[in-house]
């Protein structure tokens, strides 16, 4: 057991930093559009007086900045990510089935990521065509 994750013991850091940044900005992200689509709903109950226009206006804004900051942290996170699977495939501690493994959580915190932020995105695609 001790040789099968002897990289990840030694350089845990470098893996899992990129992905807790990852996460905390889709965890920012995610808060931004919960504010949003609050925000928008409590001008259409009218909670808040305010033009409906200008209300749609700063959801979709806040989406926006939402949506750019899962943009900037994806284009952090990749490079990153790679440069720990090529350290790793070059290191004679590190089997190819610990490069796959570290493969496959990229590809899957990438795919979800681009998955939020296609999805933030319809929503404010949504609510554009209700102003």
């Amino acid at each position: 057991m001790a040789g099968i994750d002897n990289f990840l013991y030694k350089h845990a850091d470098q893996f899992y930093t990129p992905e807790a940044l990852l996460s905390s900005w889709m965890n920012l992200s995610i808060l931004i559009l919960t504010t949003a689509m609050l925000f928008y709903h409590l001008n259409h109950v009218q909670s808040i007086k305010a033009d409906k226009r200008l209300a749609g206006l700063v959801s979709i804004m806040l989406l926006v900045c939402g949506v750019m900051y899962l943009l900037i942290s994806l284009k952090n996170y990749i490079p990153r990510v790679n440069d720990v699977i090529m350290a790793c495939d070059s290191d004679e501690g590190c089997s190819p089935s610990q490069v796959n493994r570290m493969k496959i959580t990229k590809t899957v915190n990438v795919t979800m990521t681009s998955i939020t932020i296609v999805i933030e995105l319809v929503i404010a695609y949504l609510i554009f065509k209700t102003i």
